[in-house]
C-alpha cells in the first residue's frame, strides 16, 4: 500500500506524540527524551537515488520514477558498490550532485527513493534493468543490451548478463 508523504508525516507525528518518550512540558510544549539518531549511510544512499530521480524522471509517473530507483539499486548489487557510487561514476545520470530546487518533486523523489530502498516497492519488471533513457532519445549502448520495458517516455533496458542471471534466479526460486 503506497503512502502519501502527508499520511507518512501525520504518522510519525501520532507516534513520535503517543510515545512514552514524549512528555508535555509546564507550558504545553512537548518535550522530547529520545537523543535524535545520527544520519545513517541508508540515508545518504536515499538522498544519492532522490537526486536521479528529480533530474532524470521528475517530469515521469510515479512507476517511471521507480524504475529509475530500481535501476540505480541493480547496478549497486550488481557492482557490489553502494547506490551513491552508481550515481557518483562519471557520465551516467544527468544532474547527479546538483541541487533539487522544485519542493513538491524533491519531496516526491525522495519519498520514493527512501520507499525503493526500504523494500515498500516492488520492482515495475520481472528482468532487472541496469540502464534506460528518455524515449526521444537513442544512446550508442542500446544495440548491447536487451529492451525489457517502457513506462511514460522512459525505456528500461537490461544487461543480456543481467537478463540471464535474473532467469537462472527465478528458476531456482520456482
Amino acid at each position: 500500500m503506497r503512502r502519501t508523504l502527508a499520511s507518512l508525516v501525520v504518522a510519525l507525528s501520532i507516534v513520535v506524540l503517543a510515545s512514552p518518550a514524549c512528555a508535555p512540558s509546564a507550558d504545553g510544549a512537548i518535550i522530547s527524551t529520545i537523543t535524535p539518531p545520527k544520519p545513517t549511510v541508508e540515508m545518504e544512499q536515499v538522498r544519492c537515488i532522490a537526486e536521479v530521480i528529480y533530474h532524470e524522471a521528475r517530469s515521469e509517473g510515479r512507476m517511471a520514477q521507480e524504475a529509475v530507483a530500481f535501476v540505480i539499486l541493480t547496478r549497486a548489487k550488481a557492482s557490489g558498490t553502494s547506490p551513491c557510487d552508481v550515481v557518483r561514476q562519471p557520465r551516467q545520470f544527468h544532474g547527479a550532485g546538483l541541487p533539487m530546487l522544485e519542493d513538491r518533486a524533491r519531496t516526491e523523489s525522495q519519498l520514493i527513493a527512501f520507499q525503493v530502498v526500504s523494500g515498500d516497492i516492488t520492482p515495475p519488471f520481472d528482468a532487472e534493468a541496469t540502464h534506460f533513457h528518455d524515449i526521444s532519445e537513442t544512446p550508442w549502448w542500446t544495440t548491447k543490451m536487451q529492451r525489457i520495458g517502457a513506462v511514460g517516455k522512459m525505456v528500461f533496458w537490461a544487461e543480456p548478463r543481467m537478463q540471464q542471471l535474473a532467469v537462472a534466479r527465478e528458476a531456482r526460486n520456482a
